[in-house]
């Protein structure tokens, strides 16, 4: 059962009711989240990186068979979303996150989950962001392929 705010006249009762807005679905709700641990190592909104790999770690999500095929899969389909090359995608994620480590190395940003010394590649931050969010949410992917499309792809 919805509540119902009132607010205004109508012309039956002399109040117009509005119903309450809808509850965020878990894709908006991962996204979000995505985005704030992004932001906890350091990595600025305002860098083109941040919108890059949060598209990234989303197809990741959803696919998690495509974080092995970085530049023929996962680049591609972020440069078709955002109308740009691949190779620009993947130099702005190691930007965005060349600055954030320099942030978290400086002490500027502070996370617990993330170690200053060492800088991940692009995959290995958005493997470990994509895992992390799933387990938060207990988001369960749906396979690339089922057993019987697999074995008919590639059986010989």
């Amino acid at each position: 059962m919805s509540k119902i705010w009132y607010y205004g006249k109508d012309a039956i009762s002399d109040y117009m009711a509005i119903k309450e807005p809808k509850r965020e679905s878990i894709h908006v709700r991962m996204e979000r989240r995505a985005a704030e641990l992004i932001k906890e190592v350091g990595v600025s909104e305002r860098i083109k990186g941040f919108n890059y790999l949060r598209k990234a770690i989303m197809l990741v999500i959803y696919d998690p068979d495509i974080i092995h095929y970085m530049m023929t899969e996962l680049y591609v389909k972020v440069a078709e979303e955002y109308h740009t090359t691949p190779s620009r995608v993947e130099r702005a994620m190691r930007f965005a996150l060349a600055c954030g480590w320099n942030k978290l190395f400086l002490g500027e940003a502070e996370s617990d989950d993330w170690d200053a010394e060492h800088k991940p590649s692009n995959s290995e931050f958005i493997a470990a962001v994509a895992n992390k969010v799933k387990l938060e949410f207990k988001y369960i992917s749906k396979p690339r392929y089922t057993t019987e499309e697999f074995l008919k792809k590639y059986k010989k």
